[in-house]
């Protein structure tokens, strides 16, 4: 958009009556519009010339895209809350949405936990779990279970246990085992166990944390 002139009186001017008619012919008033007009006209144009000016092949603008960075001192976050998922039901289907999240195993009649179907664009996501109510009865009455989505992902890592006797318990991807299964005390259901689970690829989730147990601890992997 090109500029446009400013106002000025046309002599001789037939509605110019008496000499202090002149002073409204001074357009003042209007030439302050055409001044900010210009102005803004001004820079409209030249951020559209360096919009223009950039060339796909040297990195077109993209829509709703975010770019990783490779460098940089990090971000500081504060006042960050993290979502509390209440396992009030028996059984509990997490999503791929609902990552990050903490998932209370809160129901001593015990929570079955199915962690969602790992694919290529939801690698990364994660879960704690924190047992907040023992699980009390025999199995599968009191039982905390947490299994993999699908049959041909398993869970790799090691946890420790603390109460009774100490031990750490390791699974590998090469084994059978999908999930953890806590169904009597001395396997990790009673409250303060915590673990985190984190899907690694499409058929490896790592486990890592400590669980509460009484007597002799057992391992709680489990093939199913």
């Amino acid at each position: 958009m090109a500029n446009i002139n400013k106002f000025s009186p046309v002599s001789p001017d037939t509605y110019l009556k008496a000499g202090s008619d002149m002073a409204l012919a001074k357009f003042g008033h209007l030439n302050a519009i055409v001044d900010a007009y210009n102005t803004v006209d001004t820079a409209v144009t030249t951020l559209t010339t360096r919009v223009d000016a950039i060339s796909p092949s040297a990195g077109a603008l993209k829509a709703n895209t975010i770019v990783e960075s490779t460098s940089g001192a990090g971000v500081k976050i504060t006042g960050q809350e993290l979502n509390i998922i209440s396992g009030s039901n028996a059984t509990l289907l997490l999503t791929t949405s609902q990552s990050g999240s903490v998932v209370l195993l809160d129901r001593a009649g015990g929570i079955t936990v199915t962690l969602p179907t790992a694919t290529a664009s939801t690698i990364g996501m994660y879960f704690d779990f924190v047992v907040t109510v023992t699980g009390v009865g025999t199995s599968p009455t009191g039982m905390y279970k947490i299994v993999t989505g699908a049959g041909t992902e398993y869970l790799q890592g090691t946890y420790g246990t603390t109460g009774g006797t100490t031990w750490a318990f390791t699974t590998t991807v090469s084994s059978t085992n999908r999930a953890f299964t806590a169904d009597v005390d001395t396997k990790g259901r009673l409250a303060g166990s915590k673990l985190r689970f984190t899907c690694l690829s499409t058929t490896a989730w790592q486990v890592e944390g400590i669980v509460n147990t009484s007597g002799t601890a057992l391992t709680a992997f489990s093939g199913s």
